[in-house]
C-alpha cells in the first residue's frame, strides 16, 4: 500500500573509517577495545553531543566471528555488528555492518504507521536490519485481532543513519 523512508537511525552521528581495522591479542579482541575502535571511527553530527557506546562482548579472533556494539545519542540508537575477516598470527582484521536493532526497528515502524492512520496493537519484526541497501525483512502487525504483514527494505545507508521504506503486503 503505501511506502515511506525511514527516520534516520542515529541522525546524529557519522560513521569516519570504521569499515575494516585491526588489534593484536591472543584469541579475542576485548571488548573495550572495540569500544575504542567505535568511539574513534563515529562523530556526532552537533558538536557537545555525548555517544554511549557499549559493546557487551569480545570479539574472537576466528573468521566469521561477530560481537556487537550500540551507539546511543540519546535520541536514537544504532547498532554496529563487527565480524572477523582475517587472522593472521596476532592480528586480526575486521569488518562492520551498522543495523536496526529489532526493538528500535519495532518502535520506528509503530510509529510510521500511526503517522499514516495505521494504528497497531502490536508489531513483531524477527530480526535486527543490516543497514545494507536493498536488505528487506517482513513485520508482522496485529490490529484490531487481524494480523497483517510489513514489508521493509533499506534504502539509504550513511554512516550509522540507516532509512527504510515498507509496505503493508
Amino acid at each position: 500500500m503505501r511506502s515511506r523512508p525511514a527516520a534516520p537511525a542515529a541522525a546524529s552521528l557519522a560513521l569516519l573509517a570504521l569499515l575494516t581495522a585491526c588489534s593484536t591479542g591472543p584469541g579475542v579482541v576485548e571488548a573495550s577495545t572495540l569500544e575504542e575502535k567505535v568511539s574513534e571511527g563515529v562523530t556526532p553530527d552537533e558538536e557537545g553531543t555525548e555517544l554511549e557506546i557499549d559493546c557487551p562482548e569480545d570479539l574472537e579472533a576466528e573468521v566469521d566471528a561477530t560481537a556487537t556494539c550500540t551507539v546511543d545519542d540519546g535520541e536514537s540508537r544504532t547498532g554496529i555488528r563487527f565480524t572477523t575477516t582475517e587472522v593472521e598470527d596476532d592480528e586480526v582484521r575486521w569488518e562492520t555492518t551498522p543495523f536496526l536493532e529489532r526493538d528500535v526497528l519495532e518502535e520506528t515502524l509503530t510509529l510510521q504507521l500511526a503517522d499514516q492512520g495505521i494504528e497497531v496493537d502490536g508489531l513483531d519484526c524477527p530480526e535486527d536490519l543490516d543497514g545494507v541497501t536493498g536488505e528487506t525483512t517482513r513485520c508482522t502487525a496485529t490490529a484490531g485481532g487481524e494480523e497483517g504483514e510489513v514489508e521493509l527494505e533499506v534504502n539509504r545507508v550513511d554512516g550509522l543513519r540507516i532509512g527504510f521504506s515498507w509496505k503493508v503486503v
